[in-house]
């Protein structure tokens, strides 16, 4: 069995993200990230087809035909499978930044409540965040007619009176 050259690095900024006159990386570029505390993450460049907001929940544009093409997911995603990564800068359109895909994330959107440990999916209720789900990592059903599919377990506890909290979490699997 032998092994495969990947495009992979190490670097120090997530927050790098794609000017005229600074590209950090190629798109679709895989990088490995450590935090000061010792966490690894592992990254994606990605292109935003309509831009998006540091901690928005990122899922492929089906509209075009590069994985490495991310939008915000919208209501409409919440419970699917097409989660991608979560979004480490603010990223204007069609501009180009880091996206989390695997391992710790350090703030993500979330709901209003949550509780360490807890399984997280993409939000039927609000655009770009996660939300609460049953431990199901391989996907399940809700009441038989709706799939689950577990993307990220949140590291922390909060308790907010409006949808608009962060919070970290750790990436189920690697979604390339």
């Amino acid at each position: 069995m032998g092994f495969t050259n990947l495009p992979v690095s190490v670097f120090g900024d997530v927050t790098d993200v794609w000017t005229s006159t600074n590209q950090p990386a190629e798109l679709g570029q895989i990088a490995f990230y450590k935090t000061t505390g010792g966490l690894w993450s592992l990254l994606k460049y990605c292109e935003a087809t309509d831009g998006w907001t540091k901690g928005d929940v990122l899922v492929h544009d089906a509209a075009k035909n590069d994985p490495a093409n991310l939008e915000t997911a919208a209501t409409g995603d919440g419970g699917l499978g097409n989660f991608r990564g979560i979004g480490a800068a603010t990223v204007a359109s069609a501009s180009r930044g880091w996206v989390y895909v695997g391992g710790y994330c350090p703030a993500v959107s979330m709901p209003t409540n949550f509780a360490s440990g807890q399984g997280m999916r993409i939000s039927a209720t609000y655009a770009g965040r996660l939300s609460s789900a049953a431990i199901n990592a391989t996907g399940g059903t809700l009441a038989g007619t709706s799939l689950i599919y577990t993307v990220a377990i949140a590291l922390e506890s909060a308790t907010v009176s409006t949808a608009n909290s962060f919070g970290s979490c750790n990436i189920v699997g690697v979604y390339l």
